[in-house]
């Protein structure tokens, strides 16, 4: 894979901070008021969607209060990281810095992905965690080393901790290995070993479904 480009850095920032400055201009939407309040009240999980974005706005809430800027500092971040994630994606597949920086810049100038980009959702966890679980699906074909099944256990228990809409996510990574005829990483023990890890970590929002009627199901 080509190096990475500079320009990659400057284009991430750039972006990053426009969506510093616009971020205290404009009071919270009704989603971002209600994953704020995630934080304000922390719990296993909540009705509408597992822990993990009130977990990440916990730290900052605590250390110091809230604002519109702070409230949407995870999701410049997350936006950051899922940019860079995006260019290493494309430059794997085209080989081309030039495709790969102009598919940044789409990303960022898309409106829908924007309002990920500056309001924290479930959804601007999970769009980042998807690429680290395309890297590492097709690490697992390429090398199968048993630290990329435990970052699989990891990654679709974070997922799961995101968004309950994650386990669309584990039919497409079977395909995957299906396609490629990898049926030894399918039914490999390490394979159950990363099903258990992602079991372990989704393991507040069971416990809490199962002290509420299993509500949220």
């Amino acid at each position: 894979m080509p190096k990475t480009d500079k320009r990659i850095w400057m284009l991430i920032v750039s972006f990053s901070l426009i969506r510093l400055i616009v971020a205290p201009l404009f009071g919270l939407g009704v989603d971002e008021a209600h994953y704020v309040l995630y934080a304000k009240y922390l719990d296993w999980s909540y009705l509408d969607h597992p822990p993990l974005v009130g977990w990440l706005q916990a730290p900052l809430y605590y250390a110091f209060g809230t604002n519109e800027f702070l409230a949407r500092l995870p999701a410049i971040v997350l936006f950051a990281a899922t940019s860079f994630c995006c260019y290493v994606f494309m430059l794997r597949i085209t080989r081309s810095v030039r495709l790969s920086l102009w598919s940044v810049f789409a990303l960022n100038c898309s409106f829908m992905l924007n309002a990920l980009g500056l309001m924290l959702l479930p959804d601007s966890i999970l769009m980042l965690l998807v690429f680290p679980l395309i890297f590492v699906a097709e690490r697992l074909v390429r090398e199968k080393k048993s630290i990329d099944f435990i970052w699989l256990g990891i990654l679709l228990g974070l997922a799961g901790l995101a968004k309950y809409t994650a386990i669309l996510l584990v039919p497409p990574l079977l395909v995957f290995f299906l396609f490629k005829r990898r049926y030894d990483i399918i039914f490999s023990p390490m394979m159950f070993l990363a099903a258990a890890i992602a079991l372990v970590l989704i393991l507040p929002v069971l416990y809490w479904n199962a002290t509420h009627e299993f509500i949220s199901f």
